[in-house]
């Protein structure tokens, strides 16, 4: 019976594990998987629920455990129903911004994207997208 029990709490961890790998002054970021020192900004567990509210700087570069590490990507629901924010300032340095990253967020009125976004996901603004 505990093993039982202890397969299906692992199981329930696993499945709803994470999507960060570390927190910096309330950004969430999780390590990408180029082989350098990169990562992007996500949320706090992989879902569709965000946590984020007033004026967020995301800075060029963040460390962590001693390693500094830049910022290249917003990941997709990134901020994606965070019903608080206000703003977000995005570093040159970010190529990509996802999928619904900033989707049903209804007190966002001002962000700076930088020129050096030249990938956008569907829907990244979208105030209806398709899990409403």
């Amino acid at each position: 019976m505990k093993r039982i029990l202890l397969f299906l709490t692992f199981t329930v961890l696993s499945i709803t594990g994470f999507a960060h790998d570390f927190l910096v002054d309330g950004i969430y970021y999780i390590k990408n998987t180029d082989g350098e020192n990169t990562v992007s900004v996500t949320n706090y567990n992989d879902q569709i629920y965000s946590y984020y509210e007033g004026d967020i700087i995301i800075p060029p570069t963040v460390e962590y455990e001693g390693i500094t590490y830049t910022v290249t990507a917003i990941k997709q629901f990134a901020f994606c129903r965070s019903s608080e924010l206000t703003s977000v300032t995005i570093p040159e340095g970010v190529i990509r911004i996802e999928t619904y990253a900033f989707g049903l967020c209804p007190k966002l009125t001002t962000i700076s994207i930088p020129s050096s976004v030249v990938e956008m996901g569907s829907g990244v603004f979208n105030e209806t997208p398709w899990f409403e």
